[in-house]
């Protein structure tokens, strides 16, 4: 994608700063501060619903039409990627759907990457992989092209059910 990779020590020293010694809460709660900081700064109005209850963290205004957002965070990695869980907690995690939200917006601390991905993309799967780093197996990247795909959330009229092209990883 053309991006440039972050250096071990730099991803390290931020993991360190953000993420060492946090409970997994605290965790996301940072992730929603990112998230808030980032889509105001591209103009989004930006509200949180009162409580902790709803399957959606934020909702988005866009101008055109409000977007139930859920916001995901990932500060370590695992098999060369990061772990995004995309439904309901537990053991038995249920996958998010259109009835829940429209998009699931992942952080990923160490590279300062932001994932936004429409729900009808996730399909059943209940959690997902991105690879901020590049991805080395084939077929590997298929969330990859929603890397900053910032624009997704005003473009459509049916935004949680478009899907880009698949332009998974190769290298």
């Amino acid at each position: 994608m053309g991006r440039p990779k972050v250096s071990d020590a730099s991803a390290a020293s931020r993991t360190t700063v953000l993420g060492e010694g946090r409970v997994t809460k605290q965790k996301g709660e940072l992730g929603e501060l990112f998230f808030v900081l980032k889509a105001a700064s591209l103009g989004f109005a930006v509200s949180k619903p009162y409580g902790d209850s709803l399957p959606f963290d934020f909702v988005l205004g866009t101008g055109k039409r409000m977007l139930r957002m859920q916001v995901k965070t990932a500060f370590s990695n695992s098999r060369r990627g990061f772990l995004i869980h995309a439904g309901f907690g537990g053991s038995k995690h249920t996958p998010y759907t259109a009835e829940d939200i429209d998009f699931i917006a992942a952080y990923v601390a160490p590279y300062e990457a932001w994932y936004i991905i429409p729900v009808g993309a996730i399909g059943t799967y209940p959690s997902i992989r991105v690879y901020p780093d590049g991805c080395r197996k084939l077929g590997s990247g298929r969330f990859e092209r929603y890397r900053d795909a910032w624009h997704l959330l005003t473009e459509a009229q049916q935004v949680s059910t478009q899907i880009l092209p698949n332009e998974e990883c190769s290298t």
